[in-house]
């Protein structure tokens, strides 16, 4: 078997990259508006009439992402290696923030877990 070897950066198009994140920091913006009240989703609102950010970014962000998961996909030897490798890099990230946020709700802001959670802090 052969060693992973680190993903070659230099094909990577730094624009996609760029356009992603922007897209993700205006459905960012839209939550944001929305949270602080500056914004809302009723009738008249700038949200719903003229630009929504959230449905926006969310649309650009799929519409990058279609592009570059079978593009990086092309590098790989197997469709099954493709996926080990993308699950080992999100999901341990991806569960550590999600065990993060139930501790902070449990502990720093003092509510309780919801109920399928609380069956594994059974001593908090």
């Amino acid at each position: 078997m052969q060693p992973i070897q680190a993903p070659n950066h230099a094909n990577r198009f730094a624009f996609l990259d760029v356009t992603r994140a922007v897209a993700a920091l205006s459905v960012m913006l839209q939550h944001g508006l929305e949270a602080s009240g500056l914004e809302g989703l009723e009738p008249g609102a700038v949200a719903t009439t003229w630009l929504n950010l959230g449905e926006t970014g969310v649309a650009i962000f799929f519409l990058v992402s279609g592009f570059i998961i079978p593009a990086s996909m092309r590098g790989t030897p197997t469709f099954l290696r493709f996926w080990l490798r993308r699950i080992f890099r999100i999901y341990p990230l991806y569960l550590t923030i999600f065990v993060a946020a139930l501790l902070v709700t449990k502990y720093l802001f003092d509510k309780p877990l919801p109920p399928w959670a609380s069956r594994f802090s059974a001593t908090c």
